[in-house]
């Protein structure tokens, strides 16, 4: 049930799946420099049969997204994009994956 301030709505039943995830994330070369792209590597570990992951990451005020490489995504940021990124996969590509993506960097 929600109870928003107009009065309440009932809602249809939602059914949560308790998951257990690995995930790490890492910046490859020596870091950042400005007006530079940075890439950004990330591996994840699952166990259980997710019916779809997501990941979202905030970046800091100036950054964009430049692009993303990794398997099929349902979702991913276009070129561009700034603030919070939503990578989105609808069925699972394997118990562990990679995926890198691509920043720029403000000068």
């Amino acid at each position: 049930m929600v109870t928003p301030s107009a009065g309440f709505v009932v809602s249809e039943a939602a059914e949560s799946t308790i998951l257990d995830l690995l995930a790490t994330q890492a910046t490859r070369g020596s870091g950042f420099h400005p007006d530079e792209i940075v890439q950004i590597d990330n591996e994840l570990i699952f166990w259980g049969d997710p019916t779809g992951i997501k990941s979202s990451v905030l970046l800091p005020d100036g950054w964009t997204f430049h692009r993303v490489s990794g398997p099929e995504f349902a979702d991913s940021p276009s070129a561009g994009e700034f603030g919070l990124l939503e990578f989105s996969w609808s069925s699972t590509p394997a118990p562990r994956f990679a995926f890198s993506y691509y920043l720029n960097v403000p000068a």
